[in-house]
């Protein structure tokens, strides 16, 4: 796109390349006849060819193009000079030439050649004293230096006195600012006078190297006297370089006076000055058109610059400080304002120029054209995306010589629309050729172009989660199907998902499993097409929603109707959030009460009780206690949410029978008075047959109340503890679950066996401390390597373990599996491995989890011939799950503990592989024994 004025900028760009063309081409071109190798339909001038192109690429810059002179003769005009007579500013012509009309021809060496003519003259130069350089003694100096001033008449002056003959200063001279000029004469004049007779006065002149002899000066009146220096000033140096100083004669009388007041040097000279000033004009030159050069084909040019200037009307105008050889081209659209058209041809330096000049002009003339319309657009927005409106805007082209008839549009994309303002929206990004074509009312047509870069519109990225609230191990739905992609198509989707899963897919939509509770950053990046992409984020909150009841307790097991039972029920927040439930306690199926737990914090335990008034109830009947927890929204796992205590036994309000079981054991140490008391009292109270019972228990008491050291552990397992085994010892609070660990350790130890033993119930010194008492040497055995411990006890307590193994994370079951895998491999041999007890884990971690763990590493230390004991607490495990894990061991012990007097007992419930006795058998805690069994 062009404006207005820049056409003729490039045609003069074309006319330097032609120039070019020509210059190296001479021989060729004038060889040529002028109607040769060109259209009928385009004129030539000079020794020019038609290329290629069209009439408008005389304008506009593209790939083809016309040498310069080629025009089409409908629009274009050459117009050679038609005189040299012009003399429009009244001056007469300076130089010579031969004859600018003849120059019809464009550039065929045929040259009219210009040289300067000598315009100089005459000219008488006084140059007076302008300087005191140095001051003597024996003189009056009158006035203001420097004394011998331009005046002529004693004002500023010097005079000789007392008959002394000493001289006065060395006066300088004005420069002349002469170089050039011919030297004809220089004079000294001097302006002096004297008071008495016989006086002189020397004068000496300095000519820029030396001192001459004295010029004399005897006059008697005031006046000038002269003396010819030529030959001593031969040169302008010398004359800027010369001085004089004065003396007086000393032949003179003492009362004489000389005097001086001015000093000057004339220089008579020749001024040579050539110059060029040559006025040419076209008489009829075509002044309609809209645009119009000046072409000066060059020849041989003289070293000093020849300008051009065009007369405006009422003064000269440069146009060209130089002509250069070849040609020189120049826009006077301005000044071709009329027919009568004037330049003239003048020298560079017009002044002082003692050197001639002259330069051959092979061809003058004056190119003038119509103008073709301005093609120009502009569009909105500068930076559009796919599917939004571009608005084209040409209202900015022109016709310099009328006006625009057609606009015509080409997106690029393959539509077209006409119109001087369009809209357009480009369905694909890419970069398009825009072209706009305007035709005036003369029929000429222009284009212009501008590349347009429409950008891709990026993917938008969304997506939604089901359900609402996230639980762990739980399949999620991600659902990028709101995800698009404005001008294409969606083609991949990554997920991450936070927990460090990164999924990449096709599909919009994609399911995920969380293991791990907390807030998770979940991303979605998708990619469109053409590679753009697009991310968005959602921060969610994967929680845990479980409810749990411990256990119920109740504060008899057997009751007569109208008692009150209390039932205690813990209940847990073993989720994640914050969570209100209710927690109902029934009676078989028949409800006791409600209670609502409101707020309970994640981790949070609260104790409710409940009464149970009997009253009414049916005698004489087993009542289950079950204790329940309601679900809480998001809760998968509702197994825990119930708890079954077992049986109370409800009796009639009759009197129960004396229970004589209590007592029995202390009946065999009394004496037979003390009998007798109690069988009297028995008759009184008609109970001889329970008496007689009774004394027959007593005998089977004394008779069974033989004491058995641990070695008869191996009776009742039939064998003992075999390798490969696992073993689940299960036991209410005080029931001796872990004395049972310590002894088994004990036993495996002295039988030559190594042993780990994980401590969550306690320290490990606690555990040494106490088998310490009992006599057991356990410290040889550390020494030997033969037991080492694992402590997770410590880190619950919050204080750092001695111990070599410990566990940091004691409720991490990964922790602990690594730890036990660790200290296992340090054994040469297979030991046998106690965990006491998992109760801890089940308070802290999923039940499910704990159960999983156990079976998992039992399994493990199984495979490598290895023995698992683990103890666990009765009441703190579902009834489902307890009964998993007895399923999954090999062997289980269980432990009991009556109320009230402490009595033990024990019986072995499974044994793979063997046949055993499942009778309970009682055991006592000896102090420096350990268990002892009474058979």
């Amino acid at each position: 796109m062009f404006r207005r004025g820049k056409a003729s900028s490039l045609l003069t760009v074309l006319l330097a390349i032609f120039s070019m063309q020509l210059l190296l081409s001479i021989e060729i071109a004038t060889s040529q006849t002028l109607d040769s190798n060109h259209r009928a339909d385009y004129s030539l001038f000079g020794a020019t060819t038609y290329v290629s192109g069209i009439l408008t690429d005389l304008q506009f810059d593209n790939s083809s193009y016309i040498s310069f002179g080629s025009s089409y003769a409908g629009t274009d005009d050459l117009d050679f000079v038609d005189n040299n007579e012009s003399d429009v500013d009244s001056s007469p012509d300076r130089g010579s030439h031969s004859n600018f009309a003849a120059q019809q021809y464009g550039p065929d060496g045929n040259c009219d050649t210009l040289t300067e003519v000598n315009t100089g003259s005459n000219g008488t130069l006084d140059l007076y004293v302008d300087a005191l350089d140095n001051v003597r003694t024996g003189w009056d100096r009158l006035g203001g230096s420097p004394y011998l001033d331009t005046q002529n008449h004693p004002i500023d002056h010097v005079r000789l006195r007392d008959d002394r003959a000493e001289d006065i200063g060395d006066f300088s001279f004005q420069n002349s600012e002469k170089s050039l000029e011919t030297i004809n004469s220089v004079v000294l004049r001097l302006y002096a006078w004297k008071e008495d007779v016989g006086d002189r006065l020397g004068v000496y002149l300095w000519d820029s190297s030396s001192w001459d002899t004295a010029y004399t000066i005897t006059r008697t009146s005031v006046g000038w006297t002269e003396f010819d220096v030529t030959a001593r000033l031969d040169t302008w140096a010398k004359i800027d370089g010369a001085k004089i100083y004065l003396n007086g004669d000393t032949t003179v009388s003492e009362n004489s006076r000389l005097l001086a007041d001015c000093a000057v040097l004339r220089v008579d000279y020749d001024l040579i000055n050539y110059e060029l000033d040559l006025e040419v004009q076209w008489a009829n030159a075509t002044c309609d058109m809209s645009n119009a050069e000046l072409c000066i084909f060059g020849g041989t040019m003289g070293s000093e610059n020849i300008c051009v200037h065009v007369w405006n009307g009422s003064t000269w105008h440069n146009l060209f400080t130089d002509l250069s050889s070849g040609w020189n081209n120049i826009s006077v659209t301005n000044y071709l304002v009329s027919p009568t058209f004037s330049i003239r041809f003048k020298g560079g330096t017009e002044t002082g120029d003692t050197s001639q000049d002259s330069w051959e002009i092979d061809c003058t003339l004056l190119h003038t054209w119509v103008v073709p319309p301005i093609a120009n657009f502009s569009y909105i927005p500068k930076s559009p995306y796919t599917g939004e409106t571009v608005t084209f805007n040409a209202s900015d082209s022109y016709d310099p010589d009328g006006y625009i008839v057609d606009y015509c549009w080409n997106f690029g994309d393959g539509t077209n629309a006409t119109g001087v303002t369009v809209s357009h929206a480009y369905s694909e990004d890419g970069s398009y050729t825009v072209n706009l074509t305007v035709t005036d009312d003369e029929g000429s047509s222009v284009v212009a172009s501008d590349v347009l870069t429409i950008l891709n519109r990026a993917p938008v990225a969304s997506f939604v989660i089901l359900p609402q609230q996230l639980t762990t191990d739980d399949m999620i739905i991600f659902n990028a199907t709101d995800s698009y992609d404005p001008d294409g198509t969606i083609v991949n989707y990554t997920w991450n998902f936070g927990d460090g899963n990164i999924t990449t897919t096709s599909s919009s939509v994609v399911t995920h499993i969380y293991h791990e509770y907390g807030d998770l950053n979940v991303t979605l990046t998708v990619i469109d097409n053409d590679g753009y992409d697009d991310s968005t984020s959602q921060v969610i909150n994967v929680h845990v929603y479980d409810v749990a009841i411990l256990n119920a307790t109740v504060s008899q097991a057997e009751v007569h109707v109208g008692q009150v039972v209390n039932i205690t029920v813990a209940a847990r927040n073993k989720g994640t959030t914050t969570e209100s439930f209710n927690v109902t306690v029934f009676r078989n199926e028949t409800l006791i009460g409600t209670q609502l737990i409101s707020d309970l914090a994640p981790d949070a335990e609260m104790i409710l009780n409940f009464y149970w008034n009997t009253t009414g109830v049916t005698p004489n009947v087993r009542y289950t206690i079950k204790a329940e927890a309601s679900a809480v929204p998001g809760e998968t796992d509702i197994v825990d949410n119930t708890y079954t205590y077992g049986i109370v036994k409800v009796k009639s309000q009759d009197p129960p029978p004396f229970d004589w079981g209590p007592i029995i054991p202390y009946l065999a140490t009394v004496s037979s008075a003390v009998v007798a008391v109690i069988v009297a009292i028995a008759v009184k109270k008609e109970l001889l047959g329970l008496l007689l019972g009774a004394l027959g228990g007593l005998s089977w008491w004394k008779k069974r109340k033989k004491r058995k050291g641990f070695e008869f552990f191996d009776e009742m397992t039939n064998g003992g503890i075999p390798d490969s085994f696992s073993v689940l010892i299960s036991g209410e609070p005080g029931s001796g679950k872990s004395m049972l660990c310590q002894q088994l350790t004990h036993m495996f130890l002295v039988r030559g066996n190594s042993c780990i033993y994980i401590t969550y119930d306690s320290f490990p010194d606690e555990v040494r401390e106490n088998m310490e008492k009992l006599h057991w040497n356990i410290s040889k055995y550390e020494n030997e390597g033969k037991l080492m411990f694992i402590d997770s006890f410590s880190s619950i307590a919050k204080v750092t373990s001695k111990e070599k193994y410990s566990v940091d994370q004691p409720f991490s079951l990964s922790d602990l599996g690594i730890t036990m895998s660790q200290a296992t491999n340090e054994r040469a041999d297979v030991p046998k491995v106690f965990l006491d007890s998992i109760v801890p884990l089940l308070t802290h971690v999923a039940p499910a989890k704990v159960v999983e763990f156990l079976q998992k590493r039992s399994a493990r230390i199984k495979g490598v011939e290895g023995t698992f004991i683990f103890s666990i607490g009765k009441d703190t495990i579902e009834l489902n799950l307890m009964s998993r894990l007895e399923e999954v061991v090999d062997c289980v012990i269980e432990l009991e503990v009556s109320k009230g007097k402490t009595v033990r007992r024990m019986h072995i419930k499974k044994m793979r592989g063997r046949k055993i006795s499942s009778k309970w058998i009682r055991f006592e805690i000896d102090s420096k024994k350990g268990i002892v069994f009474l058979v």
